[in-house]
């Protein structure tokens, strides 16, 4: 069944999702509370702020189960504010001067009526590797860091190189004379 079609369902309550970006956004978009299970990488972020939202909950599917799973789905669906949350999530969602398609039309022709979209690239494309990444920099203090690391060693080694030569170290134990 499509996604979108289910989400715009107006019986439909909760969406359980594993919390990826674009079932976020749907959900988002259609205004439906969530309950995350996120499984891997960007999920975890995508259904915490969610929770954080008022939005949904998040649950964690290594030690889920069924008590906690019915308890959760209640407790969502007789608390208002996820709802009531969701709504106004999709009601700022959707303040857009255009529809999502309408705006991809619109930059695609931008960039045709011009021959050209280089003036839109962002700085990072132009540079070298070095300055991307800021290699001088880094070596520089790198460089710190290990000269004061060698001077100290250098001083370290002098200093007792210099003890050792002044104090005389006896290795005969002084024999106690009864007498």
């Amino acid at each position: 069944m499509p996604q979108q079609q289910i989400l715009q369902h107006p019986n439909l309550k909760l969406f359980i999702t594993h919390g990826g970006l674009l079932s976020i956004i749907e959900a988002a978009y259609y205004g439906v509370p969530t309950l995350g299970l996120p499984i891997y990488y960007d999920q975890f972020s995508n259904t915490q702020r969610m929770r954080i939202a008022g939005v949904g909950q998040t649950l964690d599917i290594n030690s889920i189960n069924v008590e906690i799973l019915n308890q959760t789905i209640h407790d969502m669906l007789k608390n208002p504010s996820y709802a009531r949350n969701a709504k106004k999530m999709s009601a700022r969602f959707r303040d857009q001067p255009m529809s999502p398609l309408k705006t991809a039309v619109w930059w695609t022709e931008y960039t045709l009526r011009h021959k050209d979209a280089s003036h839109m690239r962002l700085a990072e494309n132009d540079i070298g590797f070095l300055q991307y990444y800021c290699v001088d920099i880094v070596s520089i203090l790198f460089g710190r860091i290990v000269l004061t690391a060698l001077i100290v060693i250098v001083l370290t080694y002098k200093l007792l190189n210099y003890v050792i030569a002044r104090v005389p170290f006896s290795l005969s134990i002084p024999l106690l004379h009864l007498g």
